[in-house]
């Protein structure tokens, strides 16, 4: 997909500190327009993350707008979970925009209450991790379904290493469709890139693939981890 940046505000935070909303659409090409928003522009909000026990924490941003009589917008909520992409950004010391957030909108939570002009609407994007629970992880050649066998004990279903640990990993992120690093911030720095991905089980007990919510989770729980978008 290619986004092009089709509404955009820049405005100042209370302290006076200078951010940027600019919501992308899928494919767009056409001039940028203005947003006109309300005196609380963008709320975002980490998910669980003070529950130790979740460690998968999405995030979501919520903008709230205004339409005006010369202000317009696309009607958000007809459009595919991915057609529209959020980013706020915030201005650093060097006076450049940096991007702080990333998701996109989800048709289901948009909301306004229609009257005469102007009238607020709100829009709420999320970042994907929280979605994850609906992609199922990529089954790759040498994945295991049962058991841990031994790599050298010349069983026929000793597991062929295919990918690390940190592979499995970017592939179900892969899912959240946002193009963003991965950082990791462990004892042993290439613990992640060392570790055979093929022995993290994929399936559950009726040889179904799992979904990369669970997958993650069961990987982050037993390395005392989270993981967020920061």
């Amino acid at each position: 997909m290619a986004y092009g940046v089709k509404y955009r505000l820049e405005f100042e935070d209370v302290l006076g500190n200078d951010k940027k909303i600019e919501i992308l659409k899928n494919n767009y090409t056409g001039s940028v327009l203005p947003l006109v928003c309300t005196n609380n522009p963008v709320v975002i909000k980490w998910e669980s993350d003070n529950e130790f026990y979740k460690p998968i924490i999405g995030s979501t941003c919520t903008i709230n707008l205004f339409v005006t009589d010369s202000v317009q917008y696309d009607n958000f909520y007809a459009f595919d979970e991915n057609e529209y992409q959020v980013k706020i950004f915030y201005k650093d010391t060097s006076n450049n925009y940096q991007i702080y957030w990333i998701g996109f909108i989800v048709a289901d939570t948009f909301k306004q209450a229609v009257t005469s002009t102007p009238y607020q609407i709100q829009l709420k994007a999320f970042d994907g991790l929280g979605l994850l629970n609906g992609k199922n992880v990529t089954i790759k050649s040498g994945d295991l379904v049962r058991g841990d066998y031994s790599e050298n004990s010349g069983n026929d279903l000793a597991p062929v290493r295919t990918n690390t640990l940190a592979k499995n990993i970017a592939d179900c992120l892969t899912q959240t469709n946002l193009s963003l690093s991965i950082f990791t911030f462990l004892s042993d720095a290439d613990f992640l890139d060392t570790i055979n991905g093929s022995r993290v089980l994929k399936f559950d007990e009726n040889f179904n693939a799992i979904d990369c919510k669970n997958y993650l989770g069961s990987i982050l729980f037993n390395l005392n981890s989270r993981i967020f978008q920061s």
